[in-house]
C-alpha cells in the first residue's frame, strides 16, 4: 500500500527510528546504564531587512552552530558518570583534555557503495557498513549533578557536555568520498560539510576540499 503524495509505503518492515537501537561509545569504551542521551544543536539565524521593506530580504547564519549533549545515567556497578565515559576523575574541574563520543545507530538502513561518506573509525571493532555513526568530537563537561532522593534508592547522575563539532558518516569503515560534483546541487557540498568543515562556507573553498587547490 502506498501514499501518493508522500511516497511512504506500508509493508512488513518496521521503519520507525528506535531509540533503543543505538550504541554509545566514548574513546573506544562502551557506556552502559544510560537513561537519557539528548544531543542538542542550535544555530542562530539573523534576518536582514531594509528600509521600506515590510519583511526580511534574507536570513543567514550569524554564529557558529552550538552543539551540546544532555545525559542521565544510573550509578551502576559502582561506576560514576565521568568514569563511565572513560575519564579518570570524579569532579569535572579536573578535566584537562577533551574526549570523543560515538553513537552508532544500528537501526539505520544499509547503504550502498556509492552512497557512503568518507571517514575512518578510530575503533577497529566498530560496527560494519549500514550503521549510521554520529561523532561528537572534542567534548568537555560543563555541568555534573548527582541526585539523592528518599523515594528512590537508585542514584542517578546528570551531565551537560559541550561539543566542539559534530559529524555524521554512514559507513565507519570507508575511506573514500562519494562522488561529488564541484558545482552540482547543494546536497553535494552539504554532504561534505556534514563530515567536518571548519572555516570558509563558500563554494570555492568546499570545491578545493574535494578537488584540491585551484590552479
Amino acid at each position: 500500500m502506498g501514499y501518493p503524495f508522500t511516497g511512504s509505503s506500508l509493508n512488513s518492515n518496521i521503519a520507525s527510528g528506535l531509540s533503543t537501537s543505538i550504541i554509545i561509545e566514548c574513546d573506544n569504551q562502551r557506556v552502559g546504564a544510560i537513561q537519557r542521551f539528548t544531543p542538542n544543536q542550535r544555530r542562530e539565524i539573523r534576518g536582514i531587512g531594509e528600509v521600506g521593506t515590510d519583511g526580511f530580504v534574507e536570513k543567514v547564519p550569524s554564529r557558529p552552530t552550538q552543539v551540546t549533549i544532555s545525559v542521565e545515567r544510573l550509578v551502576f556497578d559502582l561506576i560514576r558518570l565521568p568514569q563511565a565515559f572513560a575519564r579518570a576523575f570524579h569532579n569535572i574541574h579536573a578535566q584537562r583534555v577533551p574526549f570523543n563520543i560515538n553513537v552508532y545507530d544500528v537501526s539505520a538502513v544499509p547503504v550502498t557503495a556509492q552512497d557512503t561518506d568518507g571517514g575512518i573509525s578510530t575503533n577497529p571493532d566498530a560496527p560494519a557498513t549500514g550503521i549510521l555513526t554520529q561523532q561528537f568530537v572534542d567534548c568537555w563537561f560543563s555541568s555534573l549533578s548527582t541526585t539523592y532522593a528518599a523515594n528512590d534508592y537508585l542514584i542517578s547522575e546528570s551531565a551537560d557536555i559541550e561539543v566542539t563539532f559534530i559529524r555524521t558518516i554512514s559507513d565507519p569503515g570507508s575511506t573514500t568520498f562519494r562522488s561529488v560534483n564541484p558545482f552540482g546541487s547543494s546536497d553535494n557540498y552539504e554532504r561534505v560539510a556534514d563530515r567536518q568543515r571548519v572555516g570558509s562556507l563558500d563554494a570555492v573553498g568546499l570545491s578545493q576540499v574535494i578537488n584540491g587547490p585551484l590552479t
